[in-house]
Parts: C-alpha cells; sequence; structure tokens
C-alpha cells in the first residue's frame, strides 16, 4: 500500500487526487510552456497563473502545496533568477498568492454548499410534506376572494374523490362536491368567517363522484389588506371518517350501556374523575322528573334533602378521594315534590390498565322499608337487613361455544371468584333444580319474541347460602348476524324478598287494625271526622268523617268530603260566627284541643244541639294544619239538661220559700222600720197641720219624709218578690258589691240572733257583672246564711263572717264567703255539692248543689277549702268574659 502524504492523511483517495491533481498538472504545463519559451517570456506570471486555476475553489490544502512546488519548479529549472528575488521572495510571491485565491475561492465554495444543502433539504421537506399529507390525509388550498380562483396542494383532489389531474375546482364546483345537507351550514360558515370572524373551522360530508360519503375537517384563515377587506383565505381539508366512525361505535356502545342501564329495576349513575355525574339512567330520571341537563354536574344535589346533603356529600367525596366503595342513605326529592327515602351504593371504576376513570353507582327507593321501621321500633341493623338491596351485574352470552362473559359484579352475586368466560351449562348448575325450566323457557322467549325478558329464580352459591335473583333478557342481533348473543342485567333481589314478604306481612296487620279501628268507629255514638286547613278559611275540606253523620244530620259522607265548607253553613245561624270563634281558638291554642256546643239544621230542616271534642293535627315544625275529633247529638242531653234546670228553678223556688221562713224576722224588721217611721211622721205632720197656726213648710217636709220611708218600704217588699217570684231567667249588667250590700240586709236580723257579726272586704270599683241577678242572690244569700250558722256552733269567742270580692284578669270576679266555724271534714268536701247532702241537722242538702248549677251556668266555677285559723272558705269565680 502507497504511504500517503501526511496533509491529505485521512482523506478518501478519490478526492486527494479531485483536489491535488489539478495543481500537479497545471505547475507542470507552467514549466514545460516556460522551458519552451525559455528566453522570451517570464516564468513567473505563467507559474502564477497555473497556481491559480489549479487551486481555485479548491481551499487551502492544494493552494499551500501547490505554492511549494511552484517555488520547487523555479528553483530548479531557472536558477539564473535566483539573484534578482531569491528562494524567500518566491516562496512569499506564490504562498500569498496561493492564500488569497484560496480564501476567495474557499467562501464561494462554501456558499454554493450551502445553496445546494439549502435546495437539497427544501426538495427533503417537501418530500415529507407530500409523505405527512398522504399519510395524514390532508390536503392544502388556498382561495383569491378577489379574482374567485382556487389553488389546491397535497392530498386535496384525492379527499373530494378526484384524479390527481383534475384541475382545481372552483368555488361553485367545490360547493356542489359538499354533501346537499350541509352545503347549507358550510356556506353560511363560510360567509361568517370572511365576514366576521377571520376563521373557518367546519366538519362537513363530501359526496363522492361514485357515490360514497367521506367526512372531512375544514380550517381556514382570512388574509386581510391594508385597509382590512378579505384578499385571501387559506387552510388545510383532513379526512375524519374514521374519527366519525370510531365516535359511531363509542355512541353505539354508550348506548349498548344505556340500554342496559335503562332496563335495570334500580337508579343508576356515573361520575367522571373530578367528582362530577355524566350520565343518569332513566330510572333516575323518572324518579326526580328532570331531564338529564338539569342532574349533569352537581345538578343531582338539588334534590337532596337539605338536612342530609353535607353527610351525604362527605361520604360520597371521602370514599372517591379514597377510591372505595361507599353506602348512604339520604332523602332524595322525588317527581311528586314528596322527598324519599333512597339507598346509594357506589363503586369505583377503572379502565384494563388500572387508570381510574370514576365511579358507577345505583340507588334503589327504600321508603317503605324505612316506614315498616318505625312502625316495627327494630333497630337500625334489621332496617338495613330488610332493606338492602343487591348491585347490578351484566352479561353477554355467545351462542358459539356457549360462552358467558360475566361482570365482574355477576361473580359476586354468584359467590364466586373472578374469572374467564363460563359455560352456560356452569351457570345453570348454579341455578336451583326447580327453576333451571325458567330459565330455558326464558331464553326461548327471548329468542321468539325479540324483546326484553324478566325471569326471577334462585341460585346456590358454593356456601350453599340460597338467594333470589331477577334478570333481564334480551336478544342482540337477528338471526343473519355473525355472532348472535344475548345480553342482560342480573339484579340480587333476595333482601328485597324478603322485604316484600315483611311488607306484606305488615300489610295485613295494618288491614286488620284498619278494620279493627273502623269496628271501633263504627261503635262510637257520633261521627269521627278530620279537616284541613284552618277552621276561618271557606276552603277547608273534610279529609274524612264516618257514616254516623249520615243518620245525625241526613248529609251523605260524599258531600261532606266534595264540597268546602258544608259544615259551617249548616250551623244555625245565631251560631254560626260563635262556633268559628271556637273552632279557631281550638285550632291556634297552645293546648290545642277542647270542645264546644252549637245548633246545626240538618238536611231535613230540623234543628240538632251537637257537641264537638277537637284537638289541633301538628305537623313536624309544629305548626298546626287541620283538626281531627267526634261529634255527637246532645239534643236530648240539652232535653234533659232544659228539664232539670225547670225542676232545679222549681227546688229553688221552694228554697227560697223556706229561707224566706227563716228569714222572716230579718223581713219584719226591714219593713217595720219605714213602717213606724211613717206612723211617727204621720202623728207630727198633723200636729203640725192641727195648730192654730199650721206650719205648712214643717208639713211638707215630714212628708216628704214619709214618702222616703214608704220607697224604702216599697223596695224592701220589690226585693222580696223578685227573689221569690217565679219567674224565668233575665240577664243584665248589675253591680255585684251592691247585690252583697242589699243581700246582707236581709240577713242583718237573721245574723245577730245567731250572734254572729257579718263583716265586707268589697273592692272599690268593681267591674259591672252580666248574668241573672235573682240567681246569683240565691247564691250569695246560701253561702252567707251557710256560713252565720256554721259560726253559731264556734268554741271560740270570735263569731265572724267575712266577705271579700276582687277583681283579677284570670280567672274574673272572685267572691269570697269565709266563717270561724268547726269548719268541714275532708272527707266531706268532695260531696258537700252533691244533692241531698248535708252536715246540719234537718237541712235539706239543696242549697250548694242548687249554687254550683247556677255558678256553672254563668260559665264559673265554686270552691272549698279550710280557712285559716278556723272555720271555712268558699270561693266563687266568675269568668272576666262576662265583665264590663
Amino acid at each position: 500500500m502507497t504511504r500517503s502524504l501526511p496533509v491529505l492523511s485521512g482523506l478518501p483517495a478519490t478526492r486527494t487526487v479531485q483536489q491535488y491533481g489539478p495543481v500537479a498538472l497545471s505547475l507542470a504545463a507552467a514549466a514545460g510552456l516556460s522551458l519552451l519559451l525559455r528566453g522570451y517570456v517570464y516564468p513567473r506570471p505563467l507559474f502564477l497563473l497555473a497556481l491559480v486555476v489549479s487551486i481555485w475553489g479548491r481551499g487551502f490544502g492544494p493552494g499551500l502545496v501547490g505554492a511549494g512546488l511552484a517555488t520547487v519548479i523555479v528553483r530548479f529549472l531557472f536558477p539564473e533568477l535566483l539573484p534578482a528575488y531569491g528562494l524567500i521572495s518566491d516562496t512569499t510571491i506564490f504562498g500569498l498568492a496561493a492564500v488569497a485565491f484560496s480564501a476567495f475561492s474557499g467562501a464561494k465554495l462554501r456558499a454554493e454548499e450551502r445553496r445546494k444543502l439549502v435546495e437539497d433539504q427544501l426538495r427533503m421537506s417537501e418530500r415529507r410534506l407530500k409523505l405527512a399529507q398522504s399519510a395524514a390525509h390532508l390536503g392544502l388550498w388556498d382561495w383569491d376572494l378577489r379574482t374567485n380562483t382556487h389553488t389546491v396542494f397535497g392530498e386535496y383532489l384525492r379527499l373530494y374523490g378526484l384524479p390527481a389531474d383534475h384541475p382545481s375546482p372552483t368555488h361553485e364546483e367545490w360547493l356542489r362536491l359538499v354533501h346537499p345537507d350541509d352545503r347549507k351550514g358550510v356556506q353560511a360558515a363560510l360567509q361568517e368567517s370572511i365576514e366576521r370572524t377571520h376563521f373557518w373551522d367546519t366538519e362537513f360530508r363530501v359526496l363522492w363522484p361514485n357515490g360514497s360519503v367521506r367526512w372531512l375537517l375544514g380550517k381556514g384563515t382570512v388574509f386581510l389588506d391594508d385597509s382590512g377587506q378579505p384578499v385571501r383565505m387559506a387552510g388545510v381539508n383532513l379526512d375524519i371518517s374514521e374519527r366519525k366512525q370510531a365516535e359511531a361505535l363509542l355512541r353505539e356502545s354508550e348506548e349498548r350501556f344505556r340500554n342496559v342501564a335503562d332496563t335495570a329495576p334500580v337508579m343508576i349513575w356515573v361520575s367522571g374523575p373530578d367528582k362530577l355525574r355524566t350520565f343518569f339512567n332513566k330510572g333516575w330520571l323518572d324518579f326526580t322528573g328532570k331531564n338529564m341537563d338539569q342532574e349533569l354536574g352537581n345538578g343531582w344535589a338539588d334534590g337532596v334533602h337539605p338536612g342530609d346533603l353535607d353527610r351525604c356529600y362527605a361520604t360520597y367525596s371521602s370514599s372517591f378521594d379514597a377510591r372505595q366503595s361507599f353506602k348512604v342513605e339520604y332523602r332524595l326529592r322525588h317527581s311528586s315534590g314528596e322527598y324519599r327515602w333512597v339507598l346509594d351504593n357506589g363503586m369505583p371504576i377503572y379502565r384494563g390498565g388500572g387508570e381510574f376513570t370514576g365511579y358507577i353507582g345505583s340507588c334503589i327507593d327504600v321508603t317503605e322499608q324505612k316506614l315498616a321501621q318505625d312502625r316495627l321500633q327494630t333497630s337500625e341493623r334489621q332496617l338495613i337487613g330488610a332493606q338492602r338491596l343487591a348491585q347490578i351485574g351484566s352479561w353477554e352470552r355467545y351462542f358459539e361455544g356457549e360462552a358467558i362473559y360475566w361482570s365482574d359484579e355477576m361473580f359476586r352475586i354468584f359467590g364466586l371468584p373472578v374469572g374467564p368466560p363460563l359455560h352456560f351449562l356452569t351457570f345453570l348448575s348454579s341455578v336451583h333444580p326447580d327453576d333451571r325450566e325458567k330459565i330455558r323457557e326464558a331464553n326461548r322467549e327471548a329468542l321468539s319474541s325479540r324483546a326484553p325478558v324478566i325471569v326471577e329464580y334462585r341460585i346456590t352459591r358454593p356456601d350453599r347460602e340460597l338467594r333470589f335473583i331477577r334478570s333481564v333478557v334480551e336478544l342482540i342481533g337477528n338471526d343473519t348476524s355473525a355472532h348472535p348473543r344475548m345480553a342482560g342485567a342480573t339484579q340480587d333481589i333476595t333482601d328485597r324478598r324478603r322485604a316484600e314478604e315483611e311488607r306484606a306481612r305488615l300489610t295485613t296487620i295494618v288491614q286488620n287494625e284498619r278494620e279493627r279501628l273502623n269496628a271501633i268507629i263504627s261503635s262510637i255514638p257520633g261521627a269521627v271526622w278530620e279537616t284541613w286547613g284552618s277552621p276561618d278559611n271557606p276552603a277547608k275540606q273534610v279529609k274524612f268523617i264516618s257514616k254516623q253523620v249520615e243518620e245525625m244530620l241526613g248529609y251523605p259522607v260524599e258531600q261532606w268530603i266534595t264540597v268546602p265548607g258544608l259544615w259551617p253553613s249548616i250551623v244555625h245561624p245565631d251560631d254560626r260566627s260563635r262556633f268559628v270563634r271556637e273552632a279557631v281558638e281550638i285550632f291556634t291554642s297552645d293546648k290545642g284541643s277542647g270542645f264546644h256546643q252549637y245548633r246545626c239544621l240538618t238536611k231535613d230542616g230540623r234543628t240538632v244541639w251537637l257537641e264537638s271534642h277537637a284537638s289541633a293535627i301538628r305537623e313536624q315544625t309544629g305548626k298546626a294544619s287541620g283538626l281531627r275529633g267526634v261529634t255527637i247529638d246532645i239534643s236530648d242531653r240539652k232535653e234533659a239538661h232544659a228539664a232539670l234546670m225547670r225542676a232545679r228553678e222549681d227546688l229553688a223556688r221552694v228554697s227560697r220559700a223556706i229561707t224566706m221562713g227563716e228569714v222572716a224576722a230579718s223581713i219584719a224588721h226591714e219593713i217595720n222600720q219605714p213602717l213606724s217611721a211613717v206612723v211617727t211622721n204621720s202623728e207630727a205632720c198633723l200636729r203640725y197641720l192641727a195648730a192654730t197656726a199650721p206650719n205648712v213648710e214643717k208639713a211638707k217636709v215630714i212628708l216628704t219624709s214619709i214618702i222616703g220611708d214608704g220607697n224604702r218600704a216599697s223596695e224592701v217588699i220589690r226585693r222580696i218578690r223578685a227573689l221569690f217570684a217565679r219567674t224565668g231567667t233575665r240577664e243584665e249588667n248589675f253591680d255585684l258589691n251592691q247585690l252583697i250590700q242589699d243581700t246582707i240586709s236581709l240577713l242583718q236580723e237573721y245574723a245577730q240572733r245567731h250572734n254572729v257579726v257579718v263583716r265586707t272586704h268589697l273592692e272599690e270599683p268593681l267591674p259591672l257583672f252580666f248574668g241573672d241577678r235573682t240567681q246569683l242572690r240565691l247564691v250569695v244569700i246560701n253561702l252567707v246564711r251557710n256560713a252565720i250558722e256554721a259560726t253559731e256552733n264556734a268554741l271560740h269567742e270570735a263569731r265572724l263572717v267575712v266577705i271579700r270580692t276582687k277583681s283579677e284578669w284570670s280567672p274574673g270576679l272572685r267572691l269570697e264567703v269565709s266563717d270561724c266555724g268547726v269548719g268541714i271534714q275532708s272527707g266531706d268536701r268532695e260531696r258537700i255539692f252533691q244533692p241531698f247532702f248535708t252536715t246540719k241537722e234537718g237541712g235539706l242538702g239543696m242549697g250548694l248543689s242548687i249554687s254550683r248549677t247556677i255558678v256553672e251556668s254563668h260559665g264559673g266555677r265554686i270552691l272549698v277549702e279550710p280557712n285559716q285559723p278556723h272555720g271555712t272558705r268558699f270561693s266563687v269565680f266568675l269568668p272576666n268574659e262576662r265583665m264590663t
């Protein structure tokens, strides 16, 4: 192998020859020509010319080699030239020339190489662009808006099904290639981008000449001139047919999932990794009465009861963050507006690679189970056991090979570990022997009807546990399908079946209780009822009333329930306002219960007395929403009471007659005083008139006194007649203190005869009282006379009867009569007001009984209690409603 020169070391042989060969040849030619013309031509310019020509564009290496070679040739061939210049001078001349021309030619060479490199890169970019356009099905276009000419590049023509040699289509030709259903929208989008947005982004279909349809994505930008007018639009078209097909397949998959979810007998929801809900099945939307857009995201939370929202969301969020399954009960607003209890079960969803994609959950309505738990007062664990429903599992069965593909939940339902697809016979072996024919029949029905089929059956788990299962079966595809199969959803309904059995038992209990309650209501001698709304509301309705009302008033039950305001309309006109007022008082009072009496007009025109006992119906907030109670006919009682009152009035008159005999001395004393004064004054008047000079003025004074004494005697007689006259009840306003004073004047002599002092402590002024003056006077006489007689037997010297009156806000007027007698034994206080009971020898035992009847008829009450330190105190309370 030939050893290379050091300066050429490492270069390829071909390139070395190309760079250095021309230099050697040019210098050799210059040497030969100089020798031929020796003496005629100076050799140095020839060598410089040869050096410049040979090293042009070859760099510093060939230039320096050529300069050295030229110096050596001149030195040896033309020694005569050395004395003039010398070796160094030739070397300098040739070296400078070589360096200068090498630098200049090298710069030009590098520029040429860069130009070629750029051209190569441009050609490479064009090839890559064409490759990218072909691979991405990308077509470029340029539309000159001023000339309405199109220029297209890349895959543009192929995207529209046109041959490669087809000329660029005009705008009108391009529009004709757009699918007719999309043409108007595409044209509108283009016009919008040119006039306003200056950007075009549209998906549309094109119709190829062979009739096939392709989807394209069009993007473009509008370019403006200096005045802001659109002059040009450029953009790209991309074939997105495969993406559209993938989207269609995805929609088909989602639709299949939606169909399975919608056939599930529970409410199903799906959320994304951001905790926002992305899907609700038909069961959920039917339950809430809302559409999908209203529920998506966090919209579903608007239907959760405010009292449960924080707890529900805390469970949901914490389980979501921990990627754990959860179970939570909360109240959800039903489409009817009612809040119902639901049991929500959620579990995380992972893709095949373990990527977390969100949660899926199911809700079931457990309101009935909640109510059953409340009625039975069972524990929380029993309630959960009665209400718990299974999760939903999905499956597909391929008839080729009889393979069944189960979801993980299906394996859990059957108590099996998650594993490969099962054979149909393996599944059938888990079904209870008595129910296997149900499965075969359901398969035959699904194959023949082409409609979803529901079947319920039992399975036996490996641990021998028996579970109840509900499956929805549907045939997918048809007879011509390449892979006919069945698909469905399976639910473990064991807990629900048990809950239904329990509910049926409870329903029987409730029905028996209802029948027993109806029997009790039927045995009540009155009408049981329940109303809604305030009694003063004309729209108040009777929600329930027993059939006894038909016999009582003649109006059928249907009319009571369907005709608002019927009840007040048949109340006697004189009692109607009081009826409504007293009902409102019961409705609004803190006690919330009471009774009132009133008259009603029956359907045949009779007037009957009714008594209603009612209590308010209160909501959880404490607000009254209606009344319930019982109404009885008290007409017979009223008649008996009227007869009793007449008998008691007769008895009271007899008692007054007896009392008159006992106070006859006091009455005589009352009358004798004014009569004695009349006699004395009359004798004096006669003396004044019989005198020689009659004193008429004094006679007039005496006559005036006589008239006054006569009026006093007349007033005494009037009071006695009023006390013992047999007259009807007459109520009027009167002063109780004045009545007491008049009564004491009648009993004054009676008290003196029994050595008893009567004192009064009467509050002044006292409001007038509206009542029967004569009846209340009899009450005062009975109490004062009993006190006098009780004090007469006192063992101590102080024989005193005290009468007090006082006006109080509640209960009203108060009258007290106290004595200093021996008192009443505690065992006799309960019987002291009973008719014919007496502690006095020879007494009738009617005075206090009559007194209590009179006081109660005025709406008051009378009490007896020990007086301190001796005796008894009777207290009469009269209501403030009668005070004026």
